[in-house]
């Protein structure tokens, strides 16, 4: 074979790879954020795009609720079927919307997805490998994580029974107006009491932070924050350091 023509399909099949799906983005892609129009606008969806995401959207609402309804005509309770059903059209929706969009776009789309889940990105056993991040340090890193979500979640129920013995008694509101001002004054109750939680709740995160820092070496939050691309800010003035005319 000719060396001229060797050379040139060496470099088509690099091309080719090149504009291949990664499939680390394809993994770690939250697909579900594409419902931020901010989102869908940096990542760059078409028109036409966003007809094919509308499409699997309608599929998927369309399936979940034939399969509640038949579940409801047949007064069946909620089972493992059921959950599984949902997760596997899930999982086609997830595999449809994102093999609609170009290898560019994906990869941006799973920048913004670990730049919205910051540190807790490690979490996710893809990333955290991707990292560096491996057992047993990253079993031991789940548990710290876990520990401590445990006592926040204490903090929080605590939080919820007090308002729900202060509320028990509550008259249910007759109007709609009466009802949104009932959950102002919870949601207000609410903020308070977990104000006076505070202290506590602050030094749960103290502490979980430390005991977390005995396994996210800084090396790890480096490559975590390499893969983040570049900062999505959707509020950010496009006019913003530009200089007046």
């Amino acid at each position: 074979m000719n060396m001229k023509w060797m050379a040139s399909l060496v470099f088509i099949a690099a091309s080719t790879l090149a504009l291949a799906a990664d499939k680390f983005d394809f993994d770690v892609a939250n697909v579900q954020i594409l419902i931020d129009k901010a989102v869908q606008k940096e990542v760059g969806i078409t028109e036409a795009q966003r007809t094919k995401l509308n499409k699997f959207a309608d599929a998927l609402n369309k399936a979940n609720n034939d399969k509640a309804a038949e579940y409801q005509k047949a007064k069946k309770p909620v089972d493992a079927e059921f959950q599984k059903f949902g997760m596997s059209t899930f999982v086609t929706f997830r595999k449809n919307c994102l093999e609609t969009l170009t290898p560019v776009q994906l990869k941006r789309l799973r920048e913004i997805t670990i730049q919205a889940a910051g540190p807790r990105a490690l979490m996710d056993r893809t990333v955290a490998a991707k990292c560096g991040l491996t057992d047993p340090t990253y079993g031991q890193f789940m548990k710290a994580i876990n520990e401590g979500d445990i006592k926040v979640a204490k903090i929080k129920s605590e939080v919820s029974k007090i308002m729900e013995q202060k509320y028990s008694k509550t008259p249910q509101p007759k109007t709609q107006k009466e009802g949104e001002a009932l959950q102002k004054k919870i949601q207000a109750d609410t903020a308070a009491e977990m104000k006076k939680r505070e202290p506590q709740l602050k030094k749960v995160l103290a502490e979980n932070d430390a005991s977390l820092k005995k396994y996210v070496k800084q090396e790890y939050l480096d490559k975590l924050k390499a893969l983040m691309g570049k900062p999505f800010n959707p509020n950010a003035n496009p006019a913003q350091g530009k200089k007046a005319k």
